[in-house]
Formats: structure tokens, C-alpha cells, sequence
């Protein structure tokens, strides 16, 4: 197992932590990392905010929820949730500084 955690922790600095410049080139301005939803989106913005909504449905959110995010990356799902429906608590894992 920490075999497996240290190496985790050297993916993050070799990817991840090589700056946001190239990322904030190829990503949405909430840093999305993943894949939109691109059902009555004509922009990468609207895509990532219908999957950050579909997401929230999904998981059927509602106030004074917890959330635990591992891999939660620049904090795009965080803020979305915790701004959309509010007194829900997300908390976050990464193996990337930039990220934090």
C-alpha cells in the first residue's frame, strides 16, 4: 500500500504539478478535469456546468450533506456543489500542490 501511495504522489508532481498554464489553455475557467455534458451545450463552459448539475442530481445533494471528493482536482465539483446547494460540506483529496 504505500508502495502505491508514494507512487500516486509522483504521478501528481510529474502531471499535475508541471503549472496550470498548458491546463488553463485546454480547460474550462473552473479548471474541469473531466468530461462535460454536452446535451444542449454549445460550449465547453455549459458541458461542464450540465455534468457538474447532473453530478449534484445524481447523488440526490441537499443541505447539511457531506461530500468526499478523492482526486478532486482544482476544486471545480467543490465550489459548484457547496455554491448551487448551499450548506453542503465538500472535502477534497489530491496528491497535487498546483491543485490545492
Amino acid at each position: 500500500m504505500l508502495k502505491l501511495t508514494k507512487r500516486a504522489y509522483i504521478v501528481g508532481r510529474e502531471h499535475y504539478d508541471t503549472g496550470n498554464d498548458l491546463f488553463s489553455l485546454m480547460l474550462d475557467e473552473r479548471m474541469n478535469y473531466s468530461c462535460g455534458y454536452w446535451r444542449g451545450a454549445d460550449s465547453l463552459e455549459q458541458a461542464q456546468v450540465n455534468k457538474l448539475d447532473l453530478v449534484c442530481r445524481k447523488l440526490h445533494l441537499k443541505p447539511g450533506m457531506d461530500v468526499l471528493e478523492i482526486g478532486c482536482g482544482w476544486g471545480s465539483f467543490a465550489k459548484y456543489a457547496s455554491l448551487k446547494i448551499m450548506d453542503v460540506s465538500v472535502h477534497g483529496v489530491t496528491v497535487s500542490k498546483e491543485q490545492m
